[in-house]
């Protein structure tokens, strides 16, 4: 398990082998690679260490979808320092 936050600070969840679980312990996305999709096999963005940035330059991507089955117990942690983003990308998005 790798606790994750976005790329501005906030702490989003964690990664459970290739899964992404959100904090509230709901499986959010599951990662391809670097890259992370939805349910629904669309693009939410990608891992930078153990922060989860989105490029906007990739909103149209498809991938493997997500189980919706998985769930956690909710936790969290305190937030952390942003990064400066970097050109086209944006700040990793809340589940909806």
């Amino acid at each position: 398990m790798t606790d994750l936050w976005t790329w501005s600070g906030k702490f989003y969840g964690r990664r459970e082998g290739n899964h992404l679980i959100h904090r509230s312990g709901r499986c959010t996305g599951v990662f391809h690679g670097i890259e992370v999709y939805a349910h629904d096999r669309r693009y939410l963005g990608e891992l930078m260490a153990d922060r989860l940035i989105r490029d906007s330059r990739k909103a149209l991507y498809t991938g493997p979808g997500a189980p919706k089955t998985m769930h956690r117990p909710s936790w969290s942690y305190n937030p952390k320092v942003g990064y400066a983003m970097y050109p086209g990308c944006e700040d990793f998005p809340e589940p909806k």
